[in-house]
């Protein structure tokens, strides 16, 4: 038997010994430690914030990925949580998908829309394992629209001649035909209003390219969407030549109901940054929404699309065949949250070419096609010296609290890794954390998530494979031809469950195809009593504890889980291993760090006790 020492207490003069049940071979260990209030000191907290004051509706984007800690067992981004408390209780109550509230955030990212003028302090509170905590503050200035576009800096355009609800001193213009309007009056800081419940004819796209506060969106404050019938996009962002002059800074587009035959609904053509698109509706277009990073030059001296946002938006229905995606993206601090992203025309749902810090949240996904998947997330070509990402990882990106739901199309509903072709593609993806998401199976599906990916966690996800055609949950593995970085990978608390009767075989957790050091996998649970070869963790993770196969005995407090709410624990299910995992499935903080499972029954623990990877030590009996 092996000991670990904890670490004392504040009331403590001298370490108390504890027995550790781990085995301590392996290449990652586990310290099992409670610590001290004064740990706090080990937290060095990092919290930055793209812009600090702006316009509304405003885009925040937060950064935390460089606190520390002086435990250099901890991997911060990881590890610790952060907590988000936007000060903003009007944002309104909740996401429409995952029923979390809009005014927090967790992760190591994290954005948020103020919609409305104010000072709004921001606060993080970043916790350790042993429950420590700090607290950084922000204060945002949101600026009021009123004033910043006062009198004919406002335009309302109106079809049918209605300019009730148009503000006070604005220009007035009746027309059907959209595009002309956009073209002159979107060269400056104007505001360009569209009526409600009216439809326009839109052709020849403005190109925007002005770095003053800018609005293309709707009045009155309240009613159906303008509709815009499309014969090109609504908006084209940068032109894509040189130089930062013809870089646009600081746009909105909100509110409209954009309808398509082809093309593009939003394209970005060059360099772009603190663009908002909010609350728009986008159909039958080649792209909805297009950042193409093929249009970016590093000889030209450009830089990556930046600090743009896609929020409560409804994307849907592509048309074109083979190279059509409701969006089709590439940037950094780029935020997703609480979109409806459905259907697919022989490609992925969404697709991410690069990703550098981001925030994928709140989102419902679904109508993959073709064996494509709902979401396929990969990086830049290594290589690539033309392209402002050449030897860049995809890294520090939180997808969380989305709905994955599966169809007749995609064997793999999520995918993060390079693509397929003749050759392989090496396209890297590291530090990636996947948690609290829901996936439902389909008739296709095969794999709910398929990770080749380094240095990630997947915790607290629910996977419910009922009606796929194979039942593999979260796989962690390396694309043959690869560079062997895929390593590092933790999961955590994962909740997997198939109501099929006289199946053979369903993996939880599994790590594949590669070399997995520092690999770990903790109190996973799998619930599928009508499959005869259940295995809860499968391959080679390097430590591996608490996981549990609940066998006939169903868990859950329906007997038959359909929906989300379904899958809680009908009681706890706890064992001597713990968890890095602070939050439960509903968001709920957990209590007891050897819980089971996604969901947290609250719990009865009486202080934080967790587990902490660590590099190799030597230890004696």
């Amino acid at each position: 038997m092996k000991y670990l020492t904890k670490l004392t207490s504040a009331h403590e003069s001298k370490p108390r010994v504890i027995r550790c049940l781990q085995s301590l071979s392996v290449l990652s260990i586990l310290l099992i430690a409670s610590w001290a209030t004064e740990a706090s000191a080990g937290i060095t907290g990092k919290v930055s914030a793209t812009r600090t004051s702006g316009v509304a509706p405003l885009l925040v984007f937060f950064d935390s990925t460089q606190t520390t800690h002086t435990d250099s067992r901890l991997t911060p981004w990881r590890d610790l949580l952060f907590e988000y408390d936007f000060g903003d209780p009007d944002a309104g109550s909740t996401w429409t998908y995952s029923g979390k509230s809009k005014n927090r955030a967790y992760g190591s990212n994290a954005a948020h829309v103020f919609n409305s003028p104010g000072i709004y302090q921001v606060r993080v509170t970043i916790t350790d394992p042993g429950g420590a905590k700090t607290i950084k503050t922000i204060n945002i200035t949101v600026e009021d629209p009123k004033t910043v576009f006062a009198g004919d800096r406002t335009v309302c355009v109106s079809s049918s001649g209605n300019f009730s609800g148009c503000p006070s001193g604005a220009r007035q213009i009746k027309t059907s035909s959209s595009g002309p309007v956009l073209s002159e009056y979107t060269t400056s800081s104007r505001r360009v209003l569209f009526r409600r419940g009216d439809t326009f004819s839109h052709s020849g796209s403005p190109q925007i390219t002005h770095r003053q506060p800018g609005h293309i969106g709707a009045y009155p404050a309240t009613g159906n969407r303008p509709i815009f019938n499309m014969g090109s996009a609504i908006a084209r962002f940068g032109s894509g030549s040189s130089g930062s002059g013809s870089w646009p800074d600081d746009w909105r587009v909100t509110d409209l109901d954009l309808r398509g035959s082809s093309g593009e609904g939003v394209m970005f053509s060059g360099p772009s940054s603190n663009i908002l698109l909010q609350n728009l509706r986008l159909r039958g277009f080649g792209v909805g929404i297009k950042l193409n990073r093929f249009l970016l030059s590093t000889e030209k001296g450009h830089v990556m699309f930046n600090k743009i946002g896609i929020v409560g938006s409804d994307i849907s229905e592509p048309r074109g065949g083979k190279g059509s995606y409701n969006m089709f993206v590439s940037g950094q601090e780029l935020a997703f949250l609480g979109n409806r992203i459905v259907g697919a025309d022989l490609e992925p749902v969404f697709r991410i070419q690069f990703l550098d810090r981001g925030v994928i949240q709140h989102n419902y996904i679904a109508g993959q096609s073709n064996t494509k998947a709902l979401l396929k997330f990969h990086g830049c070509k290594w290589t690539e010296s033309v392209q402002p990402c050449g030897k860049k990882y995809s890294e520090y990106v939180v997808i969380s609290d989305n709905d994955f739901i599966g169809g007749g199309g995609g064997a793999w509903m999520v995918t993060l890794g390079p693509q397929t072709g003749s050759s392989p593609h090496d396209e890297r993806l590291r530090r990636i954390t996947l948690e609290r998401n829901y996936f439902k199976g389909g008739s296709s599906v095969q794999i709910a998530f398929y990770g080749w990916i380094s240095d990630s966690v997947a915790r607290d996800n629910v996977v419910n494979l009922t009606g796929s055609q194979y039942w593999n949950g979260i796989e962690f593995g390396q694309r043959a031809g690869m560079p062997a970085y895929a390593g590092g990978n933790h999961a955590y608390n994962n909740t997997c469950y198939a109501g099929e009767t006289g199946q053979r075989s369903i993996d939880c957790v599994g790590f594949s195809s590669a070399s997995h050091s520092g690999s770990l996998a903790k109190n996973n649970l799998l619930y599928a009593p009508g499959f005869s070869d259940r295995t809860v963790v499968a391959g080679g993770a390097q430590s591996s504890g608490g996981n549990n196969d609940a066998g006939s005995k169903n868990p859950f407090v329906k007997s038959s889980p359909q929906g989300k709410s379904d899958f809680r624990l009908a009681n706890a299910i706890s064992n001597s291993t713990t968890s890095l995992s602070y939050l439960g499935f509903d968001g709920a903080i957990r209590k007891d760090y050897t819980e089971v499972g996604a969901y947290s029954t609250g719990g009865t623990g009486s202080g934080p006790v967790v587990l902490i990877p660590l590099a190799p030590v030597q230890h004696t009996d």
